[in-house]
């Protein structure tokens, strides 16, 4: 294992981004990631999610997150709902250099808040 990372995050938080003091928040999100999202009766909480993820994979890396690189990481579901995290761009690179060849993460949602946990292994 070469990292783990968890970022706990209230879901009203990501709410008001979306629909008031962050007009870029949605710009954060990938195609694949917008398109799933309107899967959701509560789209706050699938951002939340896959936000989540997101900050808790610059913890794994042991970079400061850059709000640049959030787009280069992308949290789908399988076939299963199972969750799975696809790097792209300088994120991707980053990766290859650390020898990672595998992220695993897990999501989760209780109320008002989310919390995700990834973990890189070489």
């Amino acid at each position: 294992m070469i990292g783990i990372g968890t970022d706990l995050l209230l879901i009203e938080r990501v709410r008001n981004m979306i629909f008031s003091s962050f007009d870029g928040f949605l710009d954060l999100f990938t195609d694949p990631e917008l398109a799933l999202s309107k899967q959701y009766k509560d789209r706050a909480i699938f951002f939340a999610e896959r936000f989540a993820c997101k900050e808790a994979l610059f913890k794994c890396f042991d970079i400061e997150m850059d709000i640049k690189y959030l787009k280069e990481i992308e949290t789908l579901n399988g076939r299963h709902g199972k969750p799975y995290i696809t790097l792209y761009g300088e994120m991707k690179r980053l990766a290859e250099e650390m020898k990672i060849k595998r992220i695993d993460v897990s999501i989760s949602q209780d109320g008002a808040y989310v919390i995700a946990t990834t973990i890189i292994e070489s």
